[in-house]
């Protein structure tokens, strides 16, 4: 899929600030390919993503990428109804080292959704960070709408972060770690998940 922003190949020292990405396929992109040669040192702060609809669509997404620094962001409304597509707010894989403080990511939905989802993370912690309503139409998948869902990641935690008011045809979750070690929460809220059979887009 296309994106509005691209990074990649070996970068590193990359700020976002105050800048807004509307519509589209998907949003913010930080993704070298090759491992080996991770991104550095990017930050993204007081900045607007809305409105992606691509397969798979997210907010932001940052892979092989190092020092990653979110704050004061707000991502919603990531839509794609396609069977197996999985939209997410913001995605995390294979990154060190991640701090997100005062983001917010909302009102996400399709075949599966996520708020926040991490795959292989290794020392991310998240203070003040909200996922609210999101949707997934999947019957027979697991983990597939979560406000915050943690895989095979270390050392994350979660300090005063709420989500809530989740709904999924098969499974919601506020919280979902799966082969998560050294996860911490503190004064952390979870409310109102739902699993119901039919959804009215809008509610």
């Amino acid at each position: 899929t296309a994106e509005a922003i691209n990074i990649a190949s070996s970068c590193w020292g990359i700020e976002f600030d105050n800048i807004n990405v509307s519509g589209g396929p998907s949003g913010l992109h930080c993704d070298n390919l090759d491992p080996s040669t991770p991104i550095y040192d990017v930050i993204i702060k007081n900045s607007f993503f809305s409105g992606f609809t691509g397969t798979n669509a997210f907010g932001i997404k940052c892979r092989n990428t190092n020092n990653v620094v979110i704050e004061n962001c707000l991502i919603t409304t990531c839509t794609n109804y396609t069977a197996g597509s999985n939209v997410q707010g913001v995605f995390l894989s294979t990154c060190t080292g991640v701090k997100c403080t005062n983001v917010q990511s909302n009102g996400h939905a399709g075949d599966g959704a996520q708020g926040f989802r991490l795959l292989n993370v290794n020392g991310g912690q998240f203070e003040n960070c909200t996922s609210l309503s999101n949707y997934a139409q999947d019957t027979t998948d697991t983990y597939t709408c979560a406000g915050f869902l943690v895989v095979t990641s270390t050392g994350i935690t979660f300090t005063n972060c709420e989500s809530s008011a989740h709904m999924a045809k098969r499974e919601a979750m506020g919280f979902l770690m799966a082969n998560a070690i050294g996860c911490e929460f503190e004064s952390c809220t979870s409310l109102r998940i739902t699993q119901s059979s039919t959804y009215h887009q809008g509610h």
